[in-house]
């Protein structure tokens, strides 16, 4: 999904402090990117650790608001320990795309969770950098669609 049709304003502003933490390289680094300034949408943000070989993601950081709506908090966990987000799971693959692609990529997806009344969650997942060339963290940015 291309970013202007992303109906949710907490992805919406991820996704611009993402792009103004650039700076006119093709990806921030994890250092760019101070709690203080993502105060509107900091309960909604998780950092993905990534791992090339074999490929896999780690949940370093996970907003309240994220774990509120998971069944778990899954902080320190790899993807790949969790049977229902390994390599084939639809998390996986967007976080693969996003590493690969090296942009944000935006996505809507079924909630799955133990609340009712939830249909859906908007998603930005979007490429951080330490030398600005490899992608060695995923900044993801996620709000949940209520009935």
């Amino acid at each position: 999904m291309p970013p202007d049709i992303i109906e949710s304003t907490i992805v919406k502003a991820g996704y611009q402090y993402w792009r103004n933490k650039c700076n006119g390289r093709a990806m921030p680094s994890r250092k760019d990117f101070l709690p203080e300034e993502m105060v509107p949408f900091l309960s909604c943000v998780c950092l993905m650790d990534v791992k090339a070989d074999p490929l896999d993601f780690r949940y370093r950081l996970i907003g309240t608001e994220l774990v509120r709506h998971l069944y778990r908090d899954y902080t320190g966990i790899w993807m790949s320990t969790l049977p229902h987000q390994r390599e084939n799971s639809t998390i996986f693959q967007n976080l693969r795309r996003t590493m690969e692609e090296k942009k944000p990529i935006f996505y809507a997806s079924p909630y799955v969770g133990p609340h009712k009344g939830i249909v859906n969650m908007h998603d930005m997942s979007a490429p951080l950098s330490e030398n600005g060339c490899d992608v060695d963290m995923i900044f993801v940015v996620v709000d949940f669609a209520k009935k």
